[in-house]
């Protein structure tokens, strides 16, 4: 009597983005490949079937498959020469939250937009409502200091990530990426792989870290944050805010009025705008 052998399928979602090699045109898409596994040892190597993505500009297609072994998938290229930088994102990558930072190259724009519409909430009176309106005024301090992280973090990937020698700067001066090591014969697999490690290191920095966030923009843009002393002062009230009900660790209630937010915004619009200034003279 023949052994009978369990067959299931996975689906396996991808985000791959890349360059057309004939005319330069930025490709990404979105694939799911279908991977068809069994209980059998003999098939422990399953291909998928073949998925083929056309440029939108010049009409070129390039065909993907995969081969799934026990621990990893293997993309399979068709159509660009080798070498050529791709990038991949598996269904638990940060690119979602990266399309939508490279999207937002107005950052300053963007920055400058919350800042006024956090200015008309604080006006907000509440029918003087005084509970009410210390909860707001809580609300729209944290709010000021994410204002200002999100300006940090899309500056610093809209303008490291299109410049080569930006970009190289990060990886020679981000202290994380110290420890890393590779041997000599993953040199090209460890070059492809750069850029996209560059993205996920930025994403995920806590950018309300001034002290080193000042470090990482003058490393690798050359900017310089100046005094951070009261920017400093100002995230660790933000911290209270958040963290501990607005009370110190002494258990003080950290006062937020409607002046000291004033106070902030006039402090962030001058620190944000001397950044961005910098940055404006820069040549990518």
């Amino acid at each position: 009597m023949p052994v009978s052998t369990r067959i299931y399928k996975l689906a396996t979602n991808f985000f791959i983005i890349f360059n057309c090699d004939d005319c330069g045109h930025k490709i990404a898409k979105d694939i799911e490949f279908t991977n068809w596994y069994s209980t059998d040892a003999s098939e422990a190597e399953i291909v998928t079937d073949k998925k083929i993505i056309e440029c939108d500009n010049c009409g070129k297609k390039f065909t993907f498959s995969t081969i799934s072994r026990e621990n990893y998938t293997q993309i399979n290229i068709d159509g660009l020469p080798n070498g050529h930088p791709v990038t991949i994102y598996d269904g638990t990558s940060n690119y979602d939250e990266l399309q939508a930072i490279s999207s937002n190259t107005s950052f300053f724009e963007t920055f400058k937009n919350e800042i006024n519409n956090l200015k008309t909430i604080n006006q907000i009176s509440l029918n003087d409502n005084y509970n009410y309106k210390k909860i707001l005024n809580r609300l729209v301090f944290i709010a000021v200091i994410s204002t200002m992280e999100t300006y940090l973090k899309d500056a610093l990937i809209n303008t490291v990530l299109p410049s080569e020698n930006f970009l190289r700067k990060f990886v020679e001066t981000f202290k994380d990426f110290k420890e890393e090591k590779f041997t000599f014969n993953k040199f090209f697999e460890c070059q492809n792989k750069i850029k996209k490690k560059c993205e996920e290191a930025m994403v995920v920095l806590l950018y309300h870290d001034i002290p080193k966030i000042k470090g990482i923009y003058k490393a690798a843009l050359d900017i310089d944050f100046g005094d951070i002393s009261t920017i400093t002062k100002y995230v660790s009230t933000r911290h209270h805010l958040v963290h501990r009900n607005g009370k110190t660790k002494e258990g003080k209630h950290v006062i937020v009025d409607e002046k000291s937010i004033t106070d902030l915004i006039k402090y962030m619009e001058t620190f944000i705008g001397n950044i961005n200034n910098q940055i404006a003279k820069i040549k990518i």
